[in-house]
């Protein structure tokens, strides 16, 4: 089925992009990694093909970031991060950055750094709130709260 789809327009682009977001949410690793594969693929077959554009390129980038955490890679979720920042920052795209941000934060809590992830979250939740789904407020929310147990002092209790 995923043979089927010719990546010669913004639409397709878009399907390959919300079917990479879907099995990253449902947790299928393989499904999402072989979807990333053929997006690479399209995009780097033939000169008729045409680029992501840069908001695509950050949603791009943030997906994988999501399958590196989702495999528990970590370290291999930075380089996305910091080429998702730098397109952002370029584009003053101030929501997908805010995105980028939540993404960091969510690191640096699995490196145990819970105060430098509190303090990065704090600084984008606005932005998150404003902007976002239900469903992005609920992550947010739900990071924000990991990084608050996380950087409790537990000395008081």
């Amino acid at each position: 089925m995923l043979n089927e789809i010719n990546i010669n327009d913004d639409n397709s682009i878009e399907t390959l992009l919300m079917r990479l977001q879907l099995h990253l949410y449902r947790g299928d690793a393989e499904a999402a990694s072989n979807v990333r594969k053929k997006i690479f693929l399209n995009q780097s077959g033939s000169l008729e093909s045409k680029t992501l554009n840069p908001h695509q390129q950050v949603r791009l980038l943030l997906l994988e970031t999501e399958l590196a955490c989702l495999t528990n890679s970590y370290a291999n979720a930075i380089p996305p991060l910091i080429q998702a920042a730098s397109i952002c920052n370029k584009h003053l795209f101030q929501f997908l950055g805010a995105m980028v941000a939540l993404h960091t934060a969510h690191i640096q809590l699995q490196f145990g750094l819970s105060f430098r992830a509190l303090n990065i979250i704090q600084k984008c939740l606005p932005t998150i709130f404003a902007h976002g789904s239900l469903f992005e407020c609920g992550r947010a929310k739900l990071l924000l709260a990991k990084c608050l147990v996380a950087a409790a002092d537990r000395g008081k209790y």
